[in-house]
């Protein structure tokens, strides 16, 4: 009837599940809303939760479009698709298991749209005069449906980021502090998206900035320079680069475009001094300095 002393043993039943995790988001970058749905661009995109609090946590279960992805360890609170997401809609849910296995319910859905889809091609750039002496010229270009801004590329390079859509009445003008230097420059255009996807570069648009004026002609009074008779003939050297010449006569207060024409005859017929002033411009708008030739018209008896 003698009796062992007594030994116990014990066990510990664990059925609580842990909380379900809570907050998934989108990060680096941040989806974007636009009318109360959520996109993304990033093909990859990256998804962090609130961490659960549960001592015996030891995983999360990762589930995309209802299908379980991937464990992550219970340390991870952010899980990246690196294998990529095909452009649709896709819902993320998360799921805390602890070591015994018990799982906790899922999260809230976190519902986005993959759109890495960039807009069409944008047309283009032209300007409205090349040559140009205007160092800072006005564009244009066809603009790419949906488009929500543009970035404008000079000479190869990204100059102007997220402009607006241009036209006729409010073109993108290139800003004093960037003016063109003389020779060709070319513009490209990109379109871009709400969510940043760009397009492939518009064709190149060409402007040819010249600033330099043409020589000024030389002046020639070829009749007699104190007369009494009209008309007076005049004559000019052409001026390199010149594609025409205007003249003013005397005191006029606007001038004659004579186009390519180097001469001219002005009708003095009254005794006085009398001017004859002929300048030059070029295809860029560019104007050489004046020239003032001068008779003098003798009719008193």
């Amino acid at each position: 009837g003698n009796e062992s002393t007594e030994v116990v043993g014990s066990v510990v039943i664990d059925v609580t599940a842990p909380a379900a995790p809570a907050d998934l988001a989108l990060i680096d970058p941040a989806g974007t809303d636009i009318d109360g749905v959520l996109y993304t661009a990033d093909g990859t995109p990256k998804v962090k939760w609130d961490p659960v609090a549960d001592a015996d946590l030891d995983h999360y279960v990762v589930e995309i479009d209802g299908q379980d992805w991937i464990d992550v360890p219970a340390a991870t609170t952010v899980y990246e698709f690196t294998e990529g997401l095909a452009d649709g809609e896709h819902t993320v849910r998360v799921m805390a298991v602890d070591d015994l296995g018990n799982e906790g319910g899922y999260s809230a859905g976190l519902t986005f749209i993959v759109d890495t889809t960039p807009p069409a091609q944008p047309g283009v750039p032209t300007t409205e005069k090349s040559p140009t002496n205007d160092t800072t010229p006005s564009w244009t270009w066809e603009p790419s449906t949906g488009a929500t801004g543009y970035n404008v590329y000079l000479n190869g390079a990204l100059k102007w980021t997220n402009q607006p859509e241009p036209s006729e009445a409010s073109p993108f003008v290139i800003p004093d502090d960037d003016a063109l230097a003389e020779g060709i420059h070319y513009l490209e255009v990109t379109a871009l998206d709400a969510l940043g996807n760009e397009s492939v570069k518009s064709g190149p648009g060409y402007v040819e900035i010249d600033t330099t004026a043409p020589p000024a002609p030389v002046l020639t009074l070829l009749t007699d320079s104190r007369t009494n008779v009209w008309p007076q003939s005049w004559s000019w050297t052409e001026s390199a680069g010149a594609d025409g010449y205007m003249v003013k006569v005397h005191d006029a207060t606007t001038w004659e475009d004579v186009g390519n024409v180097r001469t001219f005859e002005t009708w003095f017929d009254t005794s006085g001094t009398y001017n004859l002033t002929v300048k030059a411009y070029d295809l860029a708008g560019n104007e050489s300095t004046e020239v003032v030739g001068s008779v003098v018209i003798d009719v008193t008896a």
